[in-house]
């Protein structure tokens, strides 16, 4: 509670609220009635605490109350509160007889302030016969009288009202605003502090300025002479440490199912739960996708194709009757390729039937490259297409981005003097490979770099 904003400036990450509210103060523009409306522990009761000290400032209105005067002094962050401020929890004051006694007292003038405002949180549980009962105070206030709404659903608001305020939706505040703002109060609170030990609160907090100083005051009260260590942080929030994380995602770029496996089993050894640890692993891995270099193309396929495999899993995982068993196979699943016995499919319109005999073909993939001017040679067996692949690929690309990305991960099975099989390594693809438009394109570049004219299956 010491380190909430006491004026407009000092609110963090809601600048689209507080600018327009401070330049209609000081022009004298305020308006009879507010609503506030976001995410919990997004800063709207503090904001109309604000708003209520700027207004009744004996310099005031002023968006920078002097924090000196009686006003001021009482409704700072841990004052004492006037009689002319008033809050209300419309969740145990919601009822009509509560709104008739509130509509009762509003006819009277300031005690001491120059207003006298209403702050109403939870604004939506208001019963609607409350509601009805304070609409005529909010269409034809006395000019003394001003009122804020605070709610976390502005949609359960009956509309006479709301369309009667001045409406301002706040939002989550960015992690990284956030976790510089914990950096701040722990250099105050002289408390030892890790940058990604923040990190992880605040995107623990979700966004959520409250939950983040919750769990900044709970963790510093129980912290060691370390202070608030990364290992710490994690431990206390249950996440899985970074380091088993790397682990895991080096292992799934290095096809090591193994040591990927003993990395989880630890892991689960330690006490991570795993739908937890799956959980955090679909995390890491979207940052790395975001970090990652756009220009290799290999790693990102990797770390997509993990990716979009853990999505599904994780959904899997939380009715399992086993969740380690059900780990272990989340993560061996990002290891296994297609072999024999994948389903057969049916390309679209009139392409020739994909074969249902898919060999292995090798992980690591390559990066497209240029055609070179000897690669244009007739090709008489499969073996000598083979050589070519690679430079065929990289023409492919230049057609078409889409064909190329189907056939990347490919290779020549069979070919006769009519047909060409293809295998693929991820049957997820064969759908796509078999699309009408991608086939043609891969005739063409084939009659074009290899003057080889056969159908695709």
């Amino acid at each position: 509670r010491r380190y909430r904003p006491d004026t407009l400036q000092t609110v963090i990450g809601q600048e689209h609220v507080t600018e327009p509210l401070a330049r209609a103060i000081d022009s004298g523009k305020v308006h009879h009635a507010y609503l506030f409306s976001g995410p919990r522990g997004c800063g709207k009761t503090s904001t109309a605490r604000i708003m209520a000290r700027s207004l009744n400032c004996e310099k005031g209105p002023t968006s920078n109350p002097c924090g000196k005067c009686e006003s001021c002094i009482a409704l700072a962050p841990g004052g004492s509160g006037t009689v002319d401020v008033v809050e209300i929890d419309a969740a145990t004051h919601g009822g009509v007889d509560d709104a008739r006694e509130l509509r009762e007292q509003v006819g009277y003038v300031p005690i001491k302030d120059k207003y006298k405002i209403y702050i109403i949180d939870e604004a939506h549980q208001l019963s609607t016969s409350a509601n009805n009962a304070m609409l005529k105070m909010i269409e034809e206030p006395p000019s003394h009288l001003r009122f804020i709404f605070a709610t976390t659903e502005p949609e359960k608001m009956l509309g006479t009202i709301r369309s009667r305020t001045h409406n301002y939706a706040f939002r989550l505040v960015n992690r990284d605003v956030l976790a510089k703002h914990l950096a701040e109060i722990c250099k105050q609170e002289n408390i030892k502090c890790d940058d990604a030990a923040l990190n992880a609160i605040a995107t623990a907090s979700g966004g959520s300025v409250r939950d983040a100083l919750s769990l900044l005051g709970q963790f510093s009260a129980g912290m060691d002479e370390k202070g608030l260590s990364t290992e710490y942080v994690e431990w206390q929030l249950g996440l899985t440490p970074l380091g088993i994380l790397d682990e895991l995602s080096n292992s799934v770029i290095d096809n090591d199912l193994a040591k990927a496996l003993a990395v989880v089993r630890n892991a689960c050894a330690q006490g991570i739960e795993p739908h937890r640890l799956l959980s955090d692993f679909l995390n890491y891995l979207g940052v790395r996708i975001r970090e990652a270099d756009t220009n290799d193309r290999d790693a990102m396929s990797i770390l997509v194709t993990a990716a979009t495999s853990v999505s599904v899993s994780l959904s899997q995982l939380k009715s399992s009757s086993n969740p380690e068993l059900s780990l272990d196979l989340a993560i061996a699943r990002l290891f296994v390729q297609p072999s024999t016995q994948i389903q057969k499919v049916e390309p679209k319109q009139s392409a020739p039937v994909v074969k249902t005999e898919v060999k292995s073909v090798e992980k690591k993939l390559e990066k497209p490259q240029p055609v070179k001017a000897s690669v244009k040679k007739d090709i008489t067996d499969v073996a000598e297409l083979e050589v070519r692949w690679k430079d065929i690929m990289g023409e492919l690309s230049r057609v078409s981005r889409v064909a190329w990305l189907a056939y990347m991960d490919s290779k020549p099975l069979e070919l006769n003097q009519t047909v060409l099989v293809v295998g693929l390594k991820d049957a997820s693809k064969i759908l796509m490979a078999s699309e009408m438009k991608h086939i043609e394109n891969l005739k063409n570049v084939l009659v074009s770099a290899v003057s080889l004219s056969v159908s695709i299956e």
